[in-house]
């Protein structure tokens, strides 16, 4: 286990981390801005996969930051090996962020973010990035790491009628997917049909430079036609992942057009308020996973009207925000079979 720091107590109550990279001074970048962190350990540092194996064992860390291209054993591969043996809230910090099937990938196998490398030790980017990522390791250590599993993927069957017969749509799902939950989402557009009246908006985390290749990639594995960019029209049998909601939006005869609006406190929840309101009985709210602070936007969604289902608190990653939003009344708590059969039922019906 060469590189294993090791202080590996567990009573520190810090989020123990364990940091995996093949370039030693992105280990000592990293180590070091994560050390600043008051909250977080750093437990140990491995060079490439197969270390890093070794330390987990060993170790047993909260949180995992892991690089992608590495000798002896690739990101790719590695978490493979981790979601198997030991599933654990994995970040992916790396160069590749830009590249969508890389992305992906990682977060199709269980990982909870995709974070881009920053571009030197001593850089603006370096700082500015390090207070990110340790917000990101923070986070990371509330999921629920009995719900990290994998997405597999199904062979669309309906794009090509979906994008043909598309026009405005009359029906609205919502996917509230923040905190962690890539592969939730992932599932869920794999296995709920596209419809050219339906549309479909997803807030999400993946974002900055991956997210439009992030798109185009996933793209090709689902029935929806998946867009990041907001601005302009939006059609039935589209799927948009957004990180924020402030956009208002305006309906037309063939489609629905999304325009930014500047981030307001006031304007953080725009844009699923509008659909609230311009769709009503047709939009449906699901709460795949999120952050305590997002209860309150909920329940004033809820106040309009709009139905929300919750994914079931133990097949969440975030089962704490979903437990609470079931006991608040928000909504069912359903397993993910039957989230799929709602999102279903509206797109048929």
């Amino acid at each position: 286990m060469s590189g294993a720091m090791e202080h590996s107590v567990k009573s520190t109550g810090k989020v123990r981390t364990l940091i995996v990279d093949d370039a030693a001074f992105m280990r000592r970048a990293l180590v070091t801005i994560l050390s600043r962190e008051k909250d977080i350990e750093i437990v140990g540092v491995a060079k490439h996969g197969k270390d890093a194996l070794e330390a987990i064992d060993a170790l047993d860390p909260d949180v995992v930051t892991l690089d992608v291209d590495m000798p002896v054993m690739d990101g790719i591969t590695t978490i493979r090996h981790i979601m198997v043996r030991q599933p654990r809230p994995v970040i992916m910090v790396s160069a590749l962020a830009d590249n969508g099937r890389i992305a992906l990938e990682a977060l199709r196998l269980g990982a909870v973010d995709f974070f881009p490398k920053p571009s030197g030790t001593i850089s603006t980017d370096m700082e500015h990035k390090g207070a990110e990522i340790g917000t990101i390791v923070k986070r990371a250590s509330q999921i629920n790491r009995k719900a990290i599993i994998r997405a597999r993927w199904k062979s669309p069957k309906n794009k090509k009628l979906a994008e043909k017969d598309a026009r405005a749509p009359s029906k609205v799902l919502f996917l509230w997917a923040t905190g962690g939950g890539c592969t939730s989402y992932i599932r869920f557009l794999g296995n709920v049909s596209a419809a050219p009246d339906v549309a479909v908006i997803i807030l999400q985390d993946v974002q900055g430079q991956a997210l439009p290749s992030f798109c185009k990639e996933l793209n090709n594995h689902v029935e929806w036609r998946v867009k990041t960019t907001p601005e302009g029209s939006f059609k039935g049998g589209e799927c948009l992942l957004l990180s924020r909601l402030n956009y208002n939006i305006r309906k037309s005869k063939n489609s629905m057009q999304l325009a930014e609006e500047k981030a307001t406190p006031t304007k953080r929840d725009l844009l699923l308020r509008k659909v609230a309101e311009s769709f009503g009985s047709n939009c449906r709210c699901f709460l795949l996973s999120g952050r305590p602070d997002d209860i309150k936007i909920l329940k004033s969604i809820q106040k309009t009207g709009v139905q929300i289902a919750i994914l079931d608190p133990k097949k969440s990653v975030s089962d704490h925000v979903c437990e609470t939003a079931v006991k608040e009344g928000l909504g069912p708590s359903l397993s993910e079979a039957l989230l799929w059969e709602r999102a279903s039922a509206l797109s048929n019906s």
